[in-house]
């Protein structure tokens, strides 16, 4: 028998985002309706494998015990031999799983068996080809900019013939004698907009230190922002389930002439590659924040001539498991607050049993919602301020406790910025809708969607990323923090653009000298994932920001500051402003 859940969003509440112009990694497209959504879960995710909850059709959020039936294993057939799962012991007693995931590749790939399938970056199609900015001219003309449009294969692997343009931008370095190695930046999403980023903030970038003496390229990457095609779907802003907005994203697409399939992290590196040998530059820096992290380590891995230093920023390494334990992740954040709230004097005083005190305002919220507000909707405020870092953060236990009194001042007044949040880029500074002269808005769904299917989904069964939430999370959570999972899941299921080879979801193991920073309350690219980064990069430094979430260089002076010293000296670095970074100070009443 069929059941639903009812819920009903709010217009104003974007519920679910990605990394970058988006937010989160695996919720895109915000849910927005004033009239209640009818989520049938037996229909939404039968593809995928999801057995619905034991709830009503009657009641919303009726059972406070969350237990699905088991998942039909049989559902899950097509992602079994890519899955990586969580570590665990075959039968002969070898680990699989992430902790297998950090095997390392030698001698051409050989480890992985996958040097004939490598995309190879050759430059033969990478002509650039200088032309006007895509943004105000008068900018342009201000930074002294010089802009231009590189041509690449569409599909490398299986060489069609067909070329695409990606937009680049070179901002000079502000001395006016450059150092022969440029920064190139990579930025986040997948699905981020490098180029509006910059037109929204020019000062902002022009302000750092790397960027007085070294020239810094920006590019859209393939499928996004000015780049063309732009894998944009208007569909994507329009209300619908999951299963809905997959169908009419891709069949636009495709129609357009769109092979979705070659809009990955490996294309996306081969492009890399073919911009320095483009811009002919025998030697650069690699600097990549959230997604765009994931990218570098796919340059690194695949095309480490010529990389002088690299900075992580809010790490995404290839080895992660993201599908699955995502939801774990970020309750992991949650309770971290909660712990440091515990242990400060004032704030345990203050707002005693905290944790408690959000479950239980997240469960009567859910089923007594205050002012058409859900519990499941704080949730996605609370998360999204430890994402937006150590401005909002300090705000946490209070906009909880207000909320548990029924007094939501507090969440109306953050809703705005917060969520606005959504509309940033990956250097954290307000981008604007850019829509007139065709200029870009740097949300590209299409692009989101084919890198996460292909890099990220194809390896992982939603079955088993249910039972690591129902083990981790509480059930008051379960929806707030797996509902933007089980959609995905489902958008790839229509998507159908196959999986990255074997070797691209294993650790990147390099001598590159590399800054690995992120922040101690990122719900998105967490400290876990800093470490793992860094396991296999013998020369790679990884530095916790106390009290800060995504995101670093946008803000955290400590973080900027580390980033610029070691752009200039990459192995002699001093990380001593990381201890004297104060830890977060809870706002009291």
């Amino acid at each position: 028998m069929t059941q639903s859940l009812t819920l009903k969003i709010p217009s104003n509440l974007a519920l679910y985002f990605c990394l970058t112009g988006i937010v989160f990694l695996f919720s895109c497209a915000p849910l927005q309706s004033d009239e209640p959504l009818d989520l049938d879960l037996e229909e939404a995710t039968a593809e995928v494998g999801y057995d619905e909850p034991n709830t009503t059709a009657d009641t919303d959020y009726e059972n406070d015990e969350f237990d699905p039936e088991p998942v039909d294993e049989s559902l899950n057939e097509g992602n079994e031999e890519n899955n990586t799962g969580v570590d665990s012991a075959d039968q002969n007693g070898e680990l699989t799983g992430l902790a297998a995931n950090t095997a390392t590749l030698d001698d051409g790939f050989e480890a992985a068996g996958a040097e004939s399938s490598l995309i190879k970056a050759t430059g033969e199609d990478g002509d650039f080809i200088e032309g006007d900015c895509p943004f105000d001219q008068q900018t342009a003309q201000k930074f002294n900019v010089t802009c231009g449009t590189l041509f690449v294969p569409e599909n490398r692997e299986e060489n069609s013939g067909k070329t695409i343009q990606l937009a680049v931008m070179i901002l000079p370095a502000a001395n006016g004698n450059p150092q022969p190695d440029p920064v190139i930046y990579l930025e986040g999403g997948p699905g981020g907009s490098a180029i509006a980023g910059f037109a929204a903030d020019p000062e902002g970038w022009a302000q750092y230190g790397f960027a007085q003496n070294r020239d810094l390229v920006l590019f859209d990457q393939r499928g996004t922002g000015y780049s063309i095609p732009e894998l944009d779907c208007s569909e994507e802003d329009q209300r619908g389930d999951a299963a809905d907005r997959a169908e009419a994203c891709k069949a636009s697409l495709t129609a357009a002439g769109v092979d979705l399939a070659a809009y990955n992290t490996q294309e996306n590196g081969a492009d890399v590659a073919d911009l320095a040998i483009a811009l002919e530059y025998d030697t650069y820096n690699l600097l990549g924040i959230s997604y765009g992290t994931r990218l570098a380590l796919a340059v690194m891995r695949d095309y480490p001539e010529g990389i002088r230093s690299v900075v992580l920023d809010s790490p995404f390494p290839p080895n992660a498991n993201p599908a699955e334990t995502e939801a774990d992740l970020a309750w992991r954040r949650f309770q971290d607050v909660f712990a440091a709230c515990a242990q400060d004097s004032g704030c345990s005083s203050t707002f005693p049993n905290l944790e408690q005190t959000f479950l239980d305002t997240v469960d009567d919220m859910n089923e007594s919602p205050i002012e058409e507000v859900y519990g499941d909707d704080l949730v996605a405020l609370v998360q999204q301020m430890m994402f937006s870092g150590a401005d909002y953060i300090y705000l946490i236990p209070l906009v909880i406790t207000d909320a548990a009194e029924g007094n939501l001042d507090l969440f109306f007044e953050l809703e705005p910025d917060i969520f606005g949040m959504a509309s940033s880029n990956m250097m954290g500074r307000q981008l604007q809708t850019l829509v007139e002269d065709g200029e870009t808005d740097g949300d590209a769904q299409g692009m989101y969607n084919s890198v996460m299917c292909h890099d990220e989904f194809a390896f992982a069964q939603l079955d088993v990323a249910d039972q690591i939430t129902q083990n981790t999370v509480p059930d008051q959570v379960y929806y707030g923090l797996f509902g933007a999972t089980i959609d995905t899941f489902t958008t790839c299921s229509i998507w159908d653009v196959g999986s990255a080879e074997p070797f691209a979801d294993l650790a990147v193991t390099s001598d590159i000298p590399t800054l690995v920073m992120v922040g101690q309350f990122d719900p998105s690219t967490p400290p876990e994932w800093g470490e793992l980064t860094v396991e296999t990069l013998p020369n790679g430094v990884l530095a916790v920001l106390p009290g800060d979430g995504h995101s670093l260089v946008s803000s955290n002076p400590c973080a900027i500051s580390m980033m610029d010293a070691f752009f200039a000296d990459p192995i002699n670095l001093d990380t001593g402003c990381v201890n004297q970074t104060d830890a977060v100070f809870f706002e009291l009443r």
